[in-house]
C-alpha cells in the first residue's frame, strides 16, 4: 500500500512539473517571466523545467499559479495538459502592477492556441 500511495505522489509531482513547464511554452512566457509569476529563481525554473522538483519549492506556487491562469492544484497535479485541453485563461497580465482579483477566475478552456487573452 505504502508503494502504491508513492507512486501516486511521484506521479502527481511529475503532472504538476510537466505542467508548470506546458503552460508557460502555450502561453509563450519566458522562463524569467514564469519564474516572476511562481515567486521562484530562474534556477529553481530551470529545475522545474528538467522535471526535478527543486529543494525547497514552498506552496506559494501553487497559490501563484492559481492567481495566474485560475488553475486549482487539483488540475495541476491530477493529469497532464495537452494542446486540446490548455487552459488559456490568464488573470493578470503583468505579474507586478495588476491586482488579482478573484472574480476573474473562471473554467475559461479553448482548443485553440492563444497567447495572452486579456480580462
Amino acid at each position: 500500500m505504502a508503494t502504491n500511495n508513492r507512486d501516486l505522489i511521484k506521479k502527481e509531482i511529475e503532472n504538476y512539473l510537466y505542467n508548470v513547464k506546458s503552460l508557460r511554452l502555450h502561453h509563450g512566457i519566458t522562463k524569467k517571466q514564469m519564474a516572476k509569476i511562481l515567486g521562484i529563481s530562474i534556477g529553481s525554473m530551470n529545475k522545474i523545467e528538467r522535471g526535478t522538483m527543486p529543494p525547497r519549492l514552498s506552496v506559494k506556487i501553487i497559490i501563484n499559479i492559481y492567481n495566474y491562469f485560475c488553475l486549482l492544484s487539483e488540475e495541476m497535479f491530477t493529469r497532464k495538459f495537452d494542446e486540446n485541453d490548455m487552459p488559456i485563461k490568464i488573470v493578470r497580465d503583468d505579474v507586478l502592477d495588476v491586482p488579482f482579483s478573484r472574480s476573474s477566475c473562471g473554467t475559461s478552456r479553448t482548443s485553440s492556441p492563444t497567447k495572452f487573452e486579456e480580462i
